[in-house]
């Protein structure tokens, strides 16, 4: 078992506090460790215990917090830690849900972490394992699947659907009733419009203005939108 006191440079005691491990140490995991921090200091008891990461050395430093090990070493982490993944890659999606699952991290032991100035509806239904940045605006009778990211700024409207994995960019638009399928990709700036579906893996590119239906794995950009390529999908249960 790995030494709970060596979980963080910040020391803290973790029997006082909620330590969350961030699975993966890029951009995105330094996005979710800003928005934990922004959480500490609007009161909630939580600590950045670390980071996972199959590509970063054990022991160094991201923004003031150590990686901890791989992300299989999520099993050494005292029983207390909870976990959320910041592993969001437009290409890579199916790659890296796979792996996600692969892990086996028990649904009691996923973190959402949403920032103070979000504003989600009374009645939004929202998963495990979500990351929910500064100044996003969720309307009545949305339902959030896990593993979801959604970055500063975005807007859901009232109605819409949002299956596991997906990620909307900063200052993305869902129109009401929108559905986007599992791993779907919005863009920064992009708009889908009203009961207009995102398929499965699919791209709608930055600025862009999805007015009809997308399908699976496609890649769509433009105003309005058209299909510009696709990427594979195969074997990739959704």
């Amino acid at each position: 078992m790995m030494n709970e006191h060596l979980l963080s440079s910040d020391r803290k005691p973790l029997h006082t506090t909620k330590p969350v491990v961030i699975l993966g140490g890029g951009g995105d995991g330094r996005v979710v460790l800003e928005i934990i921090r922004r959480m500490i200091r609007a009161g909630s008891d939580l600590y950045p215990a670390g980071f996972l990461d199959d590509g970063q050395k054990t022991g160094v430093d991201i923004d003031g917090v150590s990686v901890l090990g791989c992300l299989e070493a999520w099993r050494e982490m005292p029983g207390n830690c909870l976990f959320i993944p910041a592993l969001h890659r437009i290409k890579d999606m199916p790659a890296r849900m796979v792996r996600i699952r692969s892990l086996g991290i028990p649904e009691s032991r996923w973190f959402n972490a949403v920032d103070p100035s979000a504003a989600l509806a009374q009645d939004t239904k929202l998963g495990t394992g979500c990351c929910i940045g500064q100044h996003v605006v969720v309307q009545p009778g949305c339902r959030l699947g896990s593993f979801v990211s959604i970055r500063a700024g975005a807007s859901i409207g009232h109605d819409c659907k949002v299956e596991d994995f997906c990620y909307l960019g900063p200052n993305s638009t869902l129109c009401g009733g929108a559905v986007m399928n599992t791993a779907a990709h919005l863009a920064p700036g992009a708009v889908l419009s009203n009961g207009m579906m995102l398929g499965s893996f699919a791209v709608l590119g930055a600025a862009s203005a999805g007015l009809r239906d997308i399908p699976d794995g496609a890649i769509a950009q433009g105003n309005p939108a058209r299909i510009v390529d696709h990427q594979p999908v195969n074997g990739v249960n959704a």
